[in-house]
């Protein structure tokens, strides 16, 4: 079992609580995922089969990102705010748990933004390709502003090189500012989605698939000037084969 938060469901012996000796280890961590009225109740289980309550709903789910997640948005109060780091199949998963996950954004929160990160940003400890979720509960999700950083400053490889001539950090702070006072407009790095056309990629929270497409208009030359062109060229070809055929 990778280091983690791992949820593992509470048993007692002689009327105390006791942890396993497998999560007694070091990287691992318990948490609180119920809060009752009379104080925490404590509902941590561990995989295979580990259930996280998020509001009413019980959220059935192996991997940890999917749990620890509905643990953030549990913990957030009415209000609330949250920025996280998911790794990308959090955002595309197909299975239920992951489409519940992303459900539960939408219908109990405001996803405000989902700022899609390269893959080595993370390097040398992870080169998995990650995204930022901007999260505030309390109201549904309407659209989801996106953001591409293509590069942070630095080379995405294990020696992460400082390269400050390709850095889309200040570009992405400038938009994201212009989009909270009502300025912003659609950029090459930056663009919006409803919830109608999430809902319509089933949930699928990958930024490339909304990115708009740029059409860009080629200016050909005048069809009758080409024409005009070839026959001569050909014209040119065939004077020259017959000076060629006299020759031999």
């Amino acid at each position: 079992m990778a280091p983690g938060y791992i949820f593992w469901r509470p048993k007692t012996y002689q009327g105390r609580f006791y942890v396993p000796a497998y999560l007694r280890r070091p990287g691992y961590c318990c948490v609180d995922l119920l809060v009752s009225d009379d104080g925490y109740d404590w509902h941590v289980q561990s995989t295979p089969i580990p259930p996280a309550l998020v509001d009413n709903e019980t959220l059935w789910a192996n991997e940890t990102e999917i749990l620890f997640l509905g643990y953030m948005i549990k913990s957030l109060r009415l209000g609330g705010r949250c920025g996280v780091v998911v790794p990308e199949g959090l955002l595309v998963g197909t299975t239920t748990a992951h489409k519940a996950i992303r459900r539960i954004l939408f219908e109990k929160c405001k996803l405000a933004a989902v700022v899609s990160v390269p893959a080595g940003c993370f390097k040398p400890y992870s080169g998995v390709k990650t995204s930022i979720l901007i999260v505030k509960k309390g109201e549904p999700t309407k659209e989801v502003w996106f953001y591409e950083v293509q590069n942070d400053g630095y080379s995405l490889d294990d020696k992460r090189r400082p390269t400050p001539d390709k850095n889309n950090i200040p570009d992405l702070l400038e938009n994201w500012t212009k989009d909270q006072n009502g300025t912003w407009e659609p950029t090459d790095k930056s663009w919006k989605a409803t919830i109608d056309e999430i809902k319509e990629n089933d949930f699928n929270l990958s930024a490339s698939r909304y990115k708009p497409l740029k059409i860009e208009e080629v200016e050909y030359e005048d069809l009758t000037k080409l024409i005009k062109e070839v026959l001569e060229l050909e014209e040119e070809i065939s004077k020259n084969l017959k000076e060629l055929e006299r020759m031999i």
